[in-house]
């Protein structure tokens, strides 16, 4: 809106200025040819598309400029001479109306910021930017800011540019990542899903009342580390010689159930809302429960723009497009978070590679 606005301010400022320029002999439009005459009845320029003022004026009867600019300003038009006061409004209009237009151009660029959310890489990248568009869409209808997804190729990757500080403005994680940036980062949790988060090993073979000792040695499928579901699957055989065999490069959570259904796998761990939706899969064992996946904001983005984030986003599950999301992450609605929810959550990273408290140095 703002962009139209000044577009349109400058248009009418630059046909001002061109109307002021033709009135009194300074530029001419690219027109057939019309003499414009001055007071002394002489044609003062041919509209040639070229300043050509007093060019058939021979040199020796041209006058002073002072002389000539007193012609012009006494051009008669309707009869009436104008005055040089007169003169000065038209000039004062047009630079008013351009610089009220510069004014407008540079105060929306700002007010439209464009912010960096970066998403937990819980899908290939293509369904990462299908899934969350609408939320992106309606945060910047919402708030009136730009927000772009970036999104990681994979769990390495979304680990390393953590690790390494990678500019971000928002994120959207799970306990551990959340408070992670919040310890390190000094980041702001805004809200969270109503629900907790938990997850479930899942298997789709009878291992009787063995529980996860059943697995042992058999073929467990989950996302790469440092996932949420592959830390705590790895809690649940911490002796080093009765270990399943753990193959974490599942591209979702569903396609790691998708991969049991195919006996490509006997087990896989999965979010627990998953396994409520595949009542043929049975429950092997169930993690301990973290808080709610929660949108944080950096300490860079200003406390007006957080605050906007925060209020659209406790709206969400009234918005038709947005809410899809709710329903893909297996939750009702988006709840304010507080840090406290999330501490020692962040301990879940420490037994993987490169977990530092501080950042790195710049």
């Amino acid at each position: 809106m703002g962009h139209r606005v000044a577009a349109a301010l400058v248009t009418s400022a630059k046909v001002e200025i061109q109307h002021v320029f033709l009135r009194f002999g300074h530029v001419s439009k690219k027109a057939p040819d019309s003499p414009v005459r001055g007071n002394d009845g002489g044609a003062a320029h041919i509209a040639t598309g070229r300043f050509v003022a007093n060019a058939h004026i021979p040199f020796a009867q041209r006058r002073s400029r002072r002389s000539r600019f007193r012609d012009m300003t006494s051009v008669q038009k309707g009869g009436i001479a104008m005055h040089p006061k007169v003169i000065a409004r038209p000039w004062r209009a047009a630079a008013a109306t351009l610089i009220a237009a510069v004014c407008i151009f540079f105060n929306n660029a700002a007010y439209a910021a464009k912010y960096t959310f970066r998403i937990e890489p819980a899908y290939p990248p293509e369904r990462m930017q299908e899934i969350y568009k609408p939320l992106m869409t309606y945060l910047n209808k919402a708030t009136g800011q730009q927000f772009v997804l970036d999104s990681a190729k994979n769990y390495h990757f979304y680990w390393r540019g953590l690790q390494n500080t990678v500019k971000t403005d928002f994120a959207f994680d799970e306990a551990h990542f959340t408070a992670f940036r919040i310890q390190r980062d000094h980041f702001e949790p805004l809200v969270r899903t109503s629900e907790g988060t938990s997850y479930t090993l899942v298997s789709n073979i009878e291992i009787g009342n063995k529980g996860i000792s059943g697995l042992v040695g058999h073929r467990i499928v989950t996302m790469p580390a440092p996932s949420l579901g592959y830390g705590l699957l790895t809690e649940f055989y911490p002796n080093p010689v009765m270990q399943p065999d753990i193959v974490s490069t599942a591209t979702s959570w569903r396609d790691a159930v998708d991969r049991v259904f195919a006996g490509e796998a006997d087990a896989a761990m999965v979010p627990t809302f998953l396994h409520d939706q595949y009542p043929n899969l049975n429950s092997v064992k169930a993690s301990r429960a973290f808080a709610g996946q929660c949108i944080s904001a950096s300490p860079d983005v200003p406390a007006d723009v957080r605050d906007k984030v925060r209020n659209a986003l406790l709206k969400l599950d009234t918005d038709a497009d947005a809410s899809k999301l709710l329903f893909e992450l297996g939750v009702t609605k988006f709840v304010a978070a507080t840090a406290k929810e999330y501490e020692s959550a962040d301990q879940m990273l420490r037994p993987f590679l490169g977990y530092a408290t501080t950042p790195p140095a710049k």
